[in-house]
């Protein structure tokens, strides 16, 4: 299982950023309850993916993963303020 299998099976089950939120629910604001935040969207796919790497308990212990996972948080936040409209 890789981190992208990993990101879209977490955002098909329903946990997504605002941005996908839009998206998929053609609205302009969503719901609070209908997306993450960024950081909340991370520790999601965080927990799904040491489920998957066999960890129940849902916590990431190898250091290799927490590199993935900072360099995926760090492209949701680039691509999420260029979304973002300017005030």
């Amino acid at each position: 299982m890789t981190l992208e299998e990993t990101v879209i099976q977490t955002v098909e089950s329903g946990y997504m950023t605002k941005d996908l939120a839009i998206l998929v629910h053609k609205v302009t604001k969503p719901d609070r309850s209908t997306y993450l935040n960024t950081f909340e969207f991370i520790d999601k796919v965080a927990v799904n993916l040491d489920i998957k790497l066999g960890r129940a308990s849902g916590k990431i212990q190898d250091s290799r993963n927490i590199g993935k996972l900072s360099k995926v948080m760090d492209h949701l936040i680039a691509v999420d303020s260029t979304l973002r409209p300017e005030n």
